[in-house]
């Protein structure tokens, strides 16, 4: 058996190895190594392809010499057959998965049964039909030697159902070899071309074989014409790149005389020397296939997840407000010069007006307040507010285009199997698409853009009784603590104020930063970057470990560690 010979080659223990150096961290590369050392363990998986009526079950069933397969059933109930091996005699159990409500049940009956089971499909019993279109897979246990080196697998046939198509397609991965059965009457369809195509893009090996060649072919000397004709069509065309086998195998499943007998046997005779008595040569060379996968999707993913943590690490650095601010602060100054110039004129003003107004008493003081000093006040406040609403929207603009470009890197980024993650950055992006399309939007104050529920207190506004509408911005001025005004019990007195231009910035960079904070720091990207380290966290160096191991071997062919 082909398990004690490969099962010491190097590549299988090296992919064990690897394997466990991941982890189970990447399953694309764990379908690999599991692939190879299925390879070295299990018979070849042999898999019998073609379009709807092409004779595929007929093939199997010849090749065989049983009836153990299906033949002309309802194409809907078409499914997934393996045969398998089984010392239980010429005709063994039959294993059939349904599908039911919680998932997938396993049943268990006699080879007549299964055989009354397709006699009553062709009688079209609805019944029967409903319970076929369950059926996901049958498996057909049989004690014929073949059957102990590989596995044979019948599939539904192409381009009469689109559900069997994706089934039959669905199969590849755990394919080894394809047989690919062409119908004589109608060979290399553009359909057929369509097909091929995919089994090429994923890596099989296929073998060519033109059934229903009877028609219109008598004996040797027109089997031999019909044969070189269509080498010559198909390789004019380009079908034959399709396939290993540079020859045609022209036979009649059937046509069971002396003549297409022959013909029959001297196909299987060469299947036979070529796969099926060659299938640790085969699994070999499989493996050697697999193992230059598994270089490639090694550097792949290693470089995929370089790109996340890069883009990973730009994400988080939205997230600092402490670099965040020394970045913008400079641009706010500047930007606001003359506002925070104008409301400390403003201040150094309305202390002027308290000091003269002092010597009136109290209540020339309040009306005083209120009648002269109330609106140019309130005016440069609300200046300086304006411009650090905008200058506080432009930033925003700028963070979240640039969250929403890394976002869209980082979801392009994750690997297939990560789709809860990859579902997540897809919501924060279109999240932030929202709030960027709303608050590009002139028509809407930035209170209506969502920004992260932001609470406003505007003393001094209050104070003098001003109603001001509450926007998405953060400039608190604290009457008590910033000495602008002092409220005593018998009313507001005029001080002289300490609130200098110096002062106002200093004031000016906190409530900058708390907003930062709060805009930059929102709990659903905090938590994302959290999942996101998680996924990458020791990444690199498990892949730097296992691009080692496999590149000592494919240097040196052995391990070097």
């Amino acid at each position: 058996m082909k398990g004690g010979v490969l099962r010491n080659d190097q590549r299988v223990i090296l992919a064990g190895r690897i394997d466990k150096v991941l982890a189970g961290h990447h399953p694309s590369i764990g379908e690999i190594t599991r692939r190879i050392q299925h390879l070295a363990r299990e018979p070849l998986t042999v898999v019998v392809m073609g379009e709807f009526s092409a004779g595929k079950s007929s093939f199997l069933n010849r090749l065989l010499g049983t009836d153990a397969l299906p033949v002309a059933i309802l194409p809907k109930t078409a499914t997934i057959t393996r045969l398998v091996y089984g010392a239980a005699g010429a005709a063994g159990p039959v294993e059939i998965d349904r599908e039911v409500a919680d998932g997938i049940e396993t049943t268990t009956i006699s080879h007549q049964d299964f055989a009354e089971l397709q006699r009553a499909a062709k009688l079209h019993d609805i019944a029967v039909a409903q319970d076929l279109a369950r059926i996901r897979e049958v498996r057909v246990f049989l004690d014929e030697p073949l059957l102990t080196r590989l596995q044979l697998v019948d599939t539904p046939g192409f381009n009469h159902d689109l559900a069997m198509d994706n089934r039959t397609l669905g199969i590849l991965d755990s394919t080894d070899l394809v047989l690919w059965i062409t119908d004589a009457l109608q060979p290399a369809k553009q359909t057929e071309f369509e097909k091929l195509r995919l089994l090429k893009e994923r890596a099989k090996r296929i073998w060519l074989i033109v059934n229903k060649a009877d028609v219109n072919v008598a004996d040797a000397a027109a089997w031999e014409e019909s044969r070189r004709s269509l080498e010559n069509y198909f390789g004019d065309i380009g079908f034959l790149d399709f396939f290993e086998s540079r020859s045609v195998e022209l036979i009649s499943c059937r046509q069971t005389d002396d003549f297409w007998a022959g013909r029959f046997e001297q196909t299987k005779s060469r299947l036979g020397a070529d796969i099926f008595n060659l299938d640790t040569l085969w699994s070999s060379n499989l493996v050697g296939d697999e193992w230059q996968r598994l270089g490639t999707a090694l550097t792949d993913e290693a470089a995929r997840y370089q790109e996340l943590e890069r883009r990973c690490d730009a994400l988080q650095a939205l997230t600092d407000v402490e670099a965040l601010a020394v970045r913008r602060l400079g641009d706010l100054h500047t930007a606001l010069a003359p506002q925070i110039r104008a409301l400390d004129d403003a201040l150094r003003q309305h202390g002027a007006d308290g000091r003269q107004a002092l010597p009136m008493g109290i209540a020339s003081v309040n009306s005083f307040f209120m009648e002269y000093t109330r609106a140019p006040l309130v005016a440069a406040f609300h200046a300086l507010a304006c411009f650090y609403e905008e200058c506080l929207a432009k930033w925003r603009i700028q963070h979240l285009t640039e969250s929403i470009r890394l976002l869209d890197v980082v979801q392009g980024t994750l690997p297939a199997e990560q789709a809860a993650l990859r579902a997540d950055v897809l919501a924060l992006r279109d999240y932030d698409r929202l709030l960027l399309r709303r608050l590009i939007d002139a028509s809407n104050r930035i209170s209506d853009h969502s920004l992260s529920g932001l609470e406003r207190t505007v003393e001094l506004l209050d104070h003098l009784g001003v109603q001001f509408e509450a926007v998405d911005w953060r400039f608190s001025l604290s009457i008590d603590e910033d000495k602008v005004l002092s409220v005593g019990d018998s009313g507001t007195v005029g001080t002289l104020p300490k609130y200098r231009q110096q002062q106002l910035r200093e004031a000016l960079e906190r409530d900058f930063r708390l907003d930062l904070e709060r805009i930059a720091r929102e709990p659903c990207c905090v938590g994302l970057l959290a999942q996101l380290a998680d996924l990458h966290r020791g990444t690199g160096e498990r892949l730097t470990k296992a691009q080692q191991i496999w590149s000592n071997h494919d240097a040196t062919g052995t391990d070097a560690d």
